[in-house]
């Protein structure tokens, strides 16, 4: 019999839909919720969306789906995805830097890709998820870091749950692991899903009135990298470090320029001087 891993339980049982853990959190939507509070209720809903239907089809089926699913719980999905992408949420995109692993690598070279980042899952947008470690190196739970409130990530060497390091945007810095699989990959008992080699998107959204679809991830997770050129899709599994811009209409940007050690009216001259 295989041992149980820790780190997957822990994933497994975060990706696991909670009807009474909705219904409480349904009690106080949408005013009453905080940020986080309000991811969590999203990733319950989109947990729901593939209980049954075209979704869960799609989940334990061989296919990649572009199918648009329906219904009251597709409606609550999108009216809190709409909340989360808006621009006061922490979890929207932003514009980020990211440097892939090299052989023969230097800290001083340039960025391999520059643009607006996100998450391509329709769970993840502007978040990225850690399970945060005790001091014995063992997983405690499951959280999500906002880009919003991110300077920098370190990766270490590629893993099934990367070790890194968080710099946050407050002057906190934190070890974590970083799960390479999109947690509901452990849902379909298809090894392709879950040994880093594909990643595929199911249960599709689509916002009205704008061009924007999200489909659940499943596999490998990705982050987008969106530039004039188009979108690029780069494996968690290969980056070095991500690093995000700084936004000088952000309401932190003069905090955010001390915890960096920058001098907020020199960033803004250098800017504008550009």
């Amino acid at each position: 019999m295989t041992p149980s891993n820790p780190f997957i339980d822990l994933q497994k049982s975060y990706w696991t839909f909670n009807a009474a853990e909705k219904a409480s959190l349904m009690q106080r939507y949408p005013a009453h919720l905080s940020w986080s509070e309000r991811l969590r209720l999203h990733h319950l809903v989109c947990m729901e969306l593939v209980q049954s239907g075209p979704a869960r089809e799609a989940l334990v089926g061989d296919q990649v789906s572009s199918e648009t699913v329906s219904g009251e719980t597709a409606e609550l999905c999108k009216d809190i995805l709409s909340q989360l992408i808006a621009p006061d949420s922490p979890y929207r995109p932003r514009y980020g830097m990211l440097w892939q692993l090299k052989e023969q690598d230097n800290p001083q070279r340039p960025p391999d890709l520059q643009g607006v980042l996100e998450n391509p899952s329709l769970t993840h947008l502007g978040s990225l998820e850690y399970i945060r470690l005790n001091q014995q190196m063992e997983p405690l739970d499951i959280g999500f870091a906002a880009f919003d409130d991110v300077f920098v990530v370190g990766f270490s060497n590629p893993a099934l749950y990367r070790a890194a390091r968080i710099y946050f945007e407050d002057g906190r810095d934190e070890i974590v692991a970083l799960p390479l699989l999109y947690g509901i990959s452990w849902m379909t008992g298809k090894p392709y899903d879950t040994d880093g080699t594909m990643t595929r998107f199911i249960g599709h959204v689509e916002l009205e009135g704008t061009k924007q679809r999200f489909g659940l991830g499943v596999g490998h997770q990705d982050l987008a990298v969106r530039r004039e050129e188009g979108i690029t899709l780069v494996g968690l599994g290969s980056l070095a470090q991500v690093m995000i811009a700084l936004e000088m209409d952000d309401p932190r940007f003069e905090q955010k320029c001390r915890v960096r050690g920058l001098d907020p009216d020199q960033v803004r001259r250098d800017t504008q001087g550009q």
